[in-house]
């Protein structure tokens, strides 16, 4: 996050997320801006609504798989597609996958694993 953090600028954030996201955005001078996880569709990110948020300013997108709180292990069809569209939105992706090895039904797939770039 430091190392991506530029004056004014933005990060776009996992909501529900992990808390210490947020305080390191804080601390590092950038605005936060929430993505949802949709339950409905077993905590997956809302993929439709990134390019709303993302502007000349967005340094990053951080996604955590599996995810803390929720518990969701992304799958590989759907973290494809919010690599495809980070791609779109030209933005870096910070893979926050220190649970990788806590999947214990779905197979875990790494975001770097899936990326087309």
């Amino acid at each position: 996050i430091a190392a991506l953090a530029g004056e004014g600028g933005n990060m776009l954030l996992p909501r529900p997320g992990f808390p210490l996201y947020e305080v390191l955005c804080q601390y590092h001078g950038l605005e936060i801006r929430y993505y949802d996880l949709l339950p409905e569709q077993r905590w997956e990110v809302d993929v439709a609504g990134l390019a709303a948020l993302v502007d000349e300013k967005t340094c990053a997108l951080l996604v955590n798989n599996p995810s803390n709180p929720c518990g969701a292990v992304y799958s590989k069809r759907h973290l494809e597609e919010v690599m495809r569209e980070a791609h779109a939105l030209r933005l870096p992706v910070i893979a926050d996958e220190v649970y990788a090895g806590m999947s214990f039904k779905e197979p875990f797939f790494a975001c770097a694993a899936v990326s087309a770039e």
